[in-house]
C-alpha cells in the first residue's frame, strides 16, 4: 500500500494542471491514504510474520531485500555485531517495528540515495542507528512529529531506551536509539 500510494502521488502532481482528473485523483489518493493508515495502525500491533518464523537477524534481513525491490536505486546498507538472537520476544517486536518504521520513513519522505542501517554492540547495549542522505526535516516543527515517530517515541520508552534524532532540511537524519541489554536480553527465570 505505501507503494501504491507513492505511485499516486506522483501521477497526482503530473495531473495538477488537468482539473477534472486532478480531482478525481486527489480523492483516490485520499481514500488510499486513509485506508493506508487504517491498515498500518492494525498490523504495528501484531506479530510480524518474519518474526514468528525465523530470528530477529534474518526478518531484518529479510526487510532489507524487501526495500532494495522496492527502492532499486536506493544504496541500502545493513551491518548487525549485535547478538540477536538473545534478544526476548517481547523486545524483538518493538526493535522490528521501529526499524520499520524508520526505514519506512527514509523511504516516504526523504528521497535519500543511501540508507544505513546498524546494530551495534555496545558494552552489553544495543545501539540501533539509521542514517540517511535524504531531504532531513526540522525535528523541532511539531508537524513533522507525526504518529509513525510517537509510535517509535513508544516503544523505545517500553524498551527503556533513549531516542536521539538529528535532522535539518537537506541535510539527512541521523536517528540513533540506546536499548539497555537488561530490558531486551532473554533472562533464564520464567517470568520473562
Amino acid at each position: 500500500l505505501a507503494a501504491i500510494n507513492m505511485k499516486v502521488d506522483s501521477l497526482r502532481e503530473e495531473l495538477a494542471a488537468q482539473p477534472g482528473p486532478a480531482q478525481k485523483m486527489a480523492g483516490i489518493a485520499d481514500d488510499l491514504d486513509t485506508t493506508y493508515r487504517e491498515l498500518r495502525s492494525i498490523s504495528h500491533d501484531l506479530m510480524s510474520k518474519s518474526l514468528e518464523k525465523t530470528d530477529l537477524q534474518t526478518a531484518l534481513e529479510d526487510l532489507t531485500v524487501r526495500i532494495r525491490q522496492l527502492q532499486p536505486t536506493l544504496a541500502l546498507h545493513f551491518y548487525a555485531n549485535y547478538p540477536l538472537q538473545k534478544i526476548n520476544d517481547w523486545a524483538k517486536i518493538h526493535i522490528y517495528r521501529i526499524v520499520q518504521e524508520l526505514l519506512g520513513n527514509v523511504l516516504k519522505h526523504a528521497k535519500a540515495n543511501t540508507l544505513s542501517l546498524q546494530l551495534l554492540e555496545d558494552d552489553g547495549n544495543l545501539l540501533l542507528t539509521v542514517e540517511d542522505d535524504g531531504r532531513g526535516f526540522d525535528p523541532l516543527n511539531t508537524d513533522s512529529d507525526g504518529i509513525g515517530l510517537s509510535n517509535i517515541r513508544t516503544r523505545v520508552e517500553v524498551l527503556r531506551g533513549r531516542f536521539h534524532l538529528e535532522s535539518a532540511p537537506g541535510k539527512g537524519t541521523f536517528a540513533s536509539i540506546e536499548f539497555p541489554g537488561a530490558a531486551i536480553l532473554r533472562t533464564n527465570n520464567a517470568a520473562e
